[in-house]
């Protein structure tokens, strides 16, 4: 006789599979091309930190975009 998953582990396991899909598509499509108005030397070095969609703290919303950065938030980033 075999025997029956518990519920617990199928949560776990279901909670683990969405995690990886949802933090690997979001970093896939986070990065684009940069901008062509990114190759000036008039870039702002305010310090205003903002937080990518891959992960990383850049120094202002402009460093951000200029990374090819497609989405960020005010603030560093947590992890």
């Amino acid at each position: 006789m075999r025997r029956q998953p518990s519920i617990l582990t199928v949560t776990i396991a279901t909670m683990i599979i969405f995690a990886v899909i949802f933090t690997s598509c979001k970093k896939d499509n986070c990065v684009k091309t940069i901008p062509e108005w990114c190759h000036r030397a008039d870039l702002s070095t305010e310090y205003n930190p903002v937080c990518g969609c891959d992960g990383k703290t850049y120094q202002n919303s402009g460093f951000a975009t200029c990374s090819g950065v497609l989405e960020y938030k005010q603030g560093k980033c947590k992890w």
